[in-house]
C-alpha cells in the first residue's frame, strides 16, 4: 500500500459542524472534555494571480488567536535533556518534533502546519524541540522516546509524560484542532482508551476526538494494550452514540485498516454480509465532505486496499469505485488541502483504474489530459523547499498514471532544484528499477549515497545501495562487500547503528549481505572482509552496556550473523 500528499473553486463552509463540536468540547473541559473550532479561509497565492488553487499551503485561517501568533516557532536551542528539565521548571508542556531534512512528509509538515498562524499562535503555550535525525546522539533519543518514522509528533505533560501523538498525514485545520484540544485537556492518550474500553459512555465528544486523531501507526502503547480491528469498531460505535461522526468516520477507517493487516496475517477474510455493510457505511463517509477532508490520508493513499477487500469485480466495485472518484473529485482543489494533498485525491482513480481493467495499455485520455494539467500548474507555482513534498507526490502521482517517461523527466529536472536531491535520485533507482533498467538503478543509487549528506541519512542511503546491489547486481562482490563496511563507519558515534531508525537499517543490511552470501560465490579477498564487517559488528556489541537497549539489539543482531 501506499505510503507516507487549475481552477480556483469557491470556498466551502465545511468547519460549521466543526465549530459546534469546538463549543460543546470547550464547556466539556469542565465537564470532562473539549473540541474543535472553525475555519475562515482566505488565499494567498505564490504569483498574485487568481488561477492557482488557494491550498492548506498559503491559507491563512483564524480560529485559535491567529492574530497574535508569532512569525515562526522558537525550537528550544538547547539539548533535549535541558528542554524537558526548562518544561517542568516553566510547567509547560513539551512537543516533540522529530525529522529530517530530505523527508517529503517533514517538508509538509513545515510548509502547512508550522507556518500556519493557528498553530504558531499554540506555540506560547508549550516548550518546542525538533531533533533532526542527523544530530548527535539523535538516535539514542528516539529509542528513548520511541519514535521511529519521520515525521513523529508526540506532546508531553510538563512532567515528561507522554500524553499524545498526532499523525503528520492529516489535513492541517483537523491537525491544529486535535492539537489545540490535547493541550486544552492534557490527557494521556493511552489512560483514556483504557477508561473508553471499560466506560464508553462517560467519554466526551473531545475524548473520542483525541482517540480517533492519535497516531496509531506510531503508537507508544504497553505491551498488555492490543488494538485490533474491533476495538476501533466499538469506540467508533461509542463516538457515534455521543453524537461525534467525524471521530466515528476515522475510528471506521483504523479498523479496516487493521481488517486489511489482521487478514494479510491470518488469511481469513470478511463474509458477504459484513463486506456488504462495511461498503455501506464507506459510501455514507464518502458522501460527506467534512469526514472525507479529516480522513484524507485513507481516502487518498487506501482505496486500491479497501476496494478489493470489500467488493468482487462487477457491480458492486463499480459503485464503490465511483462513489470514491467522486469523492476525491469533490475535494481536489479546496483550499483544506495542501498542494500535496490535492495532487493524492488522484490515487483511487488511478489505481482502480488498472484494477479494473488489466489489460488497458495506458490511462483514458481525458483522465491523462487532466492529471498533466494538474502536475504542469503545480510544478510551475511551487517554490523552494515546498517543491521536497510536491514533486514526491508528482512523480507518484505520474507513476501510478503509468507515466513513467514523465515521471522520470520530472526527477531529473529536479536534481538541480533540491536541497536533497539525493532523495530523488533514490526515487530514479526505483523506477529505472520497475522498468528492468538494472545497471542504471545501480547508477542511481550509488550517486544517492555518494551524494547524501548528515551520518544517519548516508547510513540509510548507503544501506539502500548495498541490497540493491546485492538483488540487482549479485555477482558484483568486491564493491558490496567493500561498500558494506564504509557503511558501517558512516555514523559519528558507531552505538548509533544500534539506535533508532538505525537499527532497522543495521538488520536490512546484514539479512541482504547474509542473503547474498549464502546465493552467491563470493571471492576469498572480499570474503575476508566480510569477516572484517562481521567482526566490527561484534566487537561493538562487546562494548556496548549491559542492560541497555542497544544490548538489547544486539542480541537481536547477533543471532542473523554467522558462527564464529
Amino acid at each position: 500500500m501506499l505510503h507516507s500528499h487549475t481552477c480556483q473553486l469557491p470556498d466551502f463552509p465545511r468547519h460549521t459542524t466543526l465549530f459546534t463540536l469546538l463549543i460543546l468540547g470547550l464547556i466539556g473541559i469542565f465537564l470532562g472534555g473539549c473540541e474543535r473550532s472553525s475555519e475562515t479561509p482566505s488565499a494567498e497565492k505564490p504569483d498574485g494571480s487568481s488561477s492557482t488553487p488557494q491550498t492548506t499551503d498559503e491559507v491563512f485561517v483564524t480560529g485559535i488567536a491567529s492574530e497574535s501568533a508569532p512569525a515562526t516557532i522558537a525550537w528550544y536551542p538547547g539539548s533535549i535533556e535541558e528542554a524537558f528539565a526548562h518544561a517542568q521548571q516553566s510547567g509547560q508542556p513539551l512537543f516533540l518534533y522529530w525529522g529530517a531534512v530530505w523527508c517529503p512528509p517533514c517538508e509538509q509538515i513545515k510548509q502547512t502546519v508550522f507556518k500556519h498562524p493557528g498553530f504558531l499562535a499554540l506555540t506560547r503555550r508549550f516548550v518546542p524541540v525538533f531533533l533532526d535525525g542527523d544530530t548527535e546522539r539523535a538516535q539514542y533519543w528516539a529509542d528513548r522516546y520511541v519514535v521511529s518514522g519521520y515525521p513523529t509528533m508526540v506532546l508531553f505533560s510538563p512532567a515528561g509524560e507522554e500524553l499524545t501523538r498526532i499523525p503528520g498525514g492529516i489535513e492541517t485545520q483537523s491537525y491544529i484542532e486535535v492539537f489545540h484540544l490535547a493541550l486544552d485537556s492534557m490527557q494521556n492518550t493511552v489512560e483514556l482508551l483504557q477508561f473508553a474500553l471499560e466506560s464508553p459512555q462517560a467519554l466526551s465528544a473531545g475524548e473520542y476526538t483525541q482517540l480517533a486523531f492519535y497516531d496509531w501507526d506510531q503508537a507508544n502503547l504497553p505491551e498488555n494494550l492490543a488494538i485490533e480491528s474491533d476495538t476501533y469498531q466499538r469506540l467508533a460505535n461509542s463516538a457515534r452514540a455521543v453524537n461525534n461522526g467525524l471521530a466515528a468516520s476515522r475510528l471506521f477507517f483504523h479498523s479496516l485498516a487493521a481488517v486489511l493487516n489482521e487478514q494479510g496475517a491470518s488469511g481469513t477474510s470478511l463474509t458477504a454480509a459484513e463486506k456488504k455493510q462495511t461498503r455501506e457505511e464507506l459510501l455514507k463517509i464518502l458522501a460527506n465532505q467534512e469526514q472525507v477532508l479529516a480522513n484524507i490520508d485513507y481516502a487518498a493513499f487506501y482505496a486500491h486496499d479497501f476496494i478489493p477487500l470489500l467488493t468482487e469485480a462487477g457491480e458492486s466495485r463499480r459503485l464503490l469505485t465511483t462513489a470514491w472518484t467522486e469523492a476525491m473529485d469533490r475535494v481536489r482543489f479546496l483550499p483544506a488541502l495542501s498542494t500535496a494533498e490535492q495532487l493524492a485525491t488522484w490515487y483511487p482513480q488511478l489505481y482502480m483504474y488498472w484494477i479494473n481493467d488489466p489489460q488497458a495499455e495506458r490511462l483514458s485520455v481525458t483522465i491523462e489530459k487532466a492529471v498533466l494539467a494538474h502536475i504542469d500548474e503545480v510544478d510551475k507555482t511551487t517554490l523552494g523547499n515546498a517543491r521536497q513534498t510536491v514533486i514526491n507526490k508528482v512523480y507518484q502521482v505520474l507513476q501510478a498514471a503509468h507515466l513513467y517517461d514523465e515521471s522520470r523527466t520530472v526527477l531529473l529536472a529536479e536534481l538541480e532544484k533540491s536541497h536533497a536531491p539525493y532523495y530523488f535520485m533514490s526515487g530514479l533507482a526505483s523506477l529505472e528499477e520497475k522498468l528492468g533498467n538494472q545497471a542504471q538503478a545501480i547508477v542511481w543509487l550509488e550517486r544517492a549515497y555518494n551524494e547524501s549528506t548528515g551520518s544517519a541519512t548516508r547510513f540509510q542511503w548507503g544501506v539502500e545501495y548495498v541490497d540493491g546491489m546485492t538483488r540487482l547486481s549479485p555477482h558484483a562482490s568486491e564493491p558490496i562487500t567493500r561498500t558494506a563496511g564504509m557503511v558501517l563507519r558512516e555514523l559519528d558515534d558507531p552505538r548509533d547503528v544500534l539506535t533508532g531508525r538505525n537499527f532497522g537499517r543495521l538488520q536490512t543490511l546484514v539479512r541482504a549481505v547474509r542473503g547474498w552470501e549464502k546465493a552467491h560465490p563470493v571471492d576469498p579477498q572480499d570474503r575476508s572482509v566480510l569477516a572484517a564487517f562481521y567482526g566490527e559488528l561484534r566487537s561493538l556489541c562487546q562494548a556496548v552496556a549491559a542492560g541497555s537497549a542497544e544490548s538489547d539489539h544486539c542480541r537481536v543482531i547477533q543471532k542473523e550473523l554467522p558462527s564464529g
